[in-house]
């Protein structure tokens, strides 16, 4: 698919700037947290439930394909997780993910159900805390 390759040479570009080693990688936004809520079986959605839990390169690989390979519409009726509103933009959101976890180098993402305001809470604890 022409889309998905083209969206593929973009993320790869703009990642390889950004790009560090690191022990653990950590995912978080609707489209991660999403996926992870289908794997788990958490419907209605719970964030406690899905936070700390991980998905596999294969799963990222495998939910790419499958839901890339349906109309928006049918994404929502066949998995109820899936908001209406996300349900377009689920698939670059795993494409994101996807090459994050390539270039990375890792075969397994730790799902958070936190979000940025949460990591800038923590990061200017920690500075304060002389960490």
């Amino acid at each position: 698919n022409y889309e998905l390759e083209s969206l593929k040479n973009f993320l790869d570009e703009a990642l390889s700037k950004v790009v560090k080693p690191c022990d653990t990688l950590v995912g978080l936004g609707g489209t991660i947290t999403t996926i992870s809520a289908i794997k788990h079986g958490v419907f209605p959605y719970e964030g406690e439930k899905v936070h700390g839990t991980k998905l596999s390169l294969d799963d990222i690989m495998f939910w790419l394909d499958t839901l890339s390979g349906m109309k928006a519409e049918d994404r929502v009726r066949h998995f109820p997780h899936i908001e209406p509103k996300r349900a377009k933009v689920i698939i670059p959101g795993l494409m994101i993910f996807y090459r994050a976890m390539m270039l990375f180098g890792k075969r397994e993402i730790v799902v958070s159900d936190w979000g940025i305001k949460e990591g800038v809470l923590i990061r200017e604890y920690m500075r304060k805390e002389g960490f």
